[in-house]
This record gives C-alpha cells, sequence and structure tokens, in this order.
C-alpha cells in the first residue's frame, strides 16, 4: 500500500443505507437494483449470511465479503425465561466486551430491549453492570445488528424498541 492509499475498514451491512450500499456495488459493476435485494434479505427475511440470499447470483455472494462485513456480533447464550414469554441474548463484539439484549413477549406484540453501550458509567447499587465498569458505547451497526439479529431468532418484526 503507497502512502496515498487510506486503509479503510470494510463497512458493516448494518450501517450502511440502501443508497451506500447501492454505490458500493455500483464501483464494483453490479446495477443498483442488487442494493435493494440485499437489504431485503437483511431486514426483511433476516438473513443471516451473504450466502442466504438466494435470488443474488453466486459471484455476487461470493464477493460480497469482500466489500462489505455482515455483521460483528456473535450469539454467545440464549436464555429463554418461564413460559416462554423473554428472552435475553448474550453477544460477543469480536473481543472481552459482552453485551446483552432481551426480548419481551406480550399479548400485543414483541419489545425488545438493546444495549447501546458496553458496561455502564453510573453505577446503581442495585444494577449488577455497575461491576463491569464502563468501556464504550456501542456503534450504530452493532445496535441495529443486535435488533435485527433477535427479529431473525423469533422469526418475526419487532414492532417496539427500547
Amino acid at each position: 500500500m503507497n502512502e496515498a492509499t487510506e486503509y479503510r475498514e470494510k463497512p458493516n451491512i448494518f450501517e450502511l443505507t440502501r443508497e451506500e450500499l447501492a454505490s458500493i456495488l455500483g464501483e464494483q459493476g453490479h446495477k443498483p437494483y442488487r442494493a435493494a435485494q440485499v437489504m431485503n434479505w437483511v431486514y426483511k427475511r433476516y438473513a443471516g449470511s451473504f450466502q442466504e440470499m438466494t435470488d443474488l447470483p453466486k459471484s455476487l455472494r461470493d464477493e460480497l465479503p469482500n466489500w462489505v462485513e455482515f455483521g460483528k456480533l456473535e450469539l454467545l447464550k440464549k436464555q429463554e425465561g418461564r413460559g416462554d414469554r423473554a428472552k435475553r441474548y448474550l453477544w460477543g463484539t469480536g473481543g472481552k466486551p459482552l453485551v446483552e439484549s432481551v426480548l419481551l413477549k406480550y399479548k400485543y406484540g414483541l419489545t425488545g430491549c438493546v444495549s447501546t453501550q458496553v458496561g455502564c458509567p453510573v453505577g446503581c447499587a442495585f444494577c449488577a453492570s455497575r461491576h463491569l465498569g464502563f468501556e464504550r458505547g456501542l456503534s450504530k451497526a452493532e445496535i441495529v445488528e443486535e435488533f435485527v439479529r433477535m427479529c431473525a431468532d423469533e422469526k418475526s418484526r419487532i414492532g417496539r424498541l427500547v
């Protein structure tokens, strides 16, 4: 890499707009409608990888990871509450930091509770997170990915988010 070349990390699919993805795909010679197909798979069909997007050409599915990262969160543990009314997710962020999400089932629909940071700076006496300390805020891609991955696990749209 020469000095004029700037190193850039691949963008995460969960931080891109359809227009931004269309631009990336356009630079590689693909039609803009392919971005809409990808976003449909991510946000409506809850694909877990580019390979699952079967209405895309195989060559594009194989090439996409070269230009765009498909999320960073790793599901480490899922715990279901009694009566199947709640699910708790523990996510790894590629290293030591862990974050939690909770899915609550009510008669009127699903509510998701997502983390926006690793740890907590407040330190409330009643909260277990106070022992972890504050590490960092999550990126918008990590927050969106938590939500989409809960939808995928439930195979349903989550109507409320807290």
